[in-house]
């Protein structure tokens, strides 16, 4: 598959199967992450991983009550380690890292057959508590991962005319 066809077949997943994650396939994902580019080479980030399992609910309330969160297999966040870099452009660097180190894992679970979805709903002192994160971090992205339970319908996507516009 190449990398269109990966980015085509990336779907924000929310319905999974229950069934468990290898090891070797969390670590792959983590490891996705850790090669992707950051501000500066800085790397200032930290990846969290943690087995939903019996804390279900803990997870579901953390995200505002999202109960497709409690039927994955497992959570991923991403944390900036908080110095506060501020880019030339003006942009909070960690934020930005993070962002990229998180959609570089979630295209590589894409590519090894499992199901994501970036979270915009949650409590990141509740996710801290539930996956003991230094409160010094700051929680920038959330995920779930699992099995998807059957297929999950691609929403339509605007055209490129839509979003770009070529300037010479």
């Amino acid at each position: 598959m190449n990398f269109l066809e990966l980015a085509k077949a990336r779907v924000s997943c929310r319905s999974y199967s229950g069934a468990p994650v290898s090891k070797e396939s969390v670590m792959s994902v983590m490891e996705a992450g850790r090669l992707a580019p950051s501000a500066r080479n800085r790397q200032n980030w930290a990846f969290y991983y943690a087995q939903i399992g019996d804390r279900a609910e803990n997870f579901i309330e953390a995200c505002y009550g999202q109960k497709f969160v409690g039927q994955a297999h497992g959570f991923i966040a991403v944390c900036d380690k908080t110095d506060d870099y501020v880019m030339k452009c003006g942009q909070n660097a960690g934020s930005v890292d993070c962002s990229i180190a998180m959609t570089f894992m979630i295209m590589r679970a894409t590519e090894i057959g499992l199901g994501t979805c970036w979270l915009g709903r949650f409590s990141p002192e509740r996710v801290k508590s539930l996956l003991d994160i230094p409160e010094s971090y700051a929680v920038v992205a959330c995920s779930t991962i699992g099995h998807p339970a059957g297929e999950t319908p691609r929403q339509p996507r605007k055209e490129l005319s839509e979003v770009f516009d070529l300037r010479s």
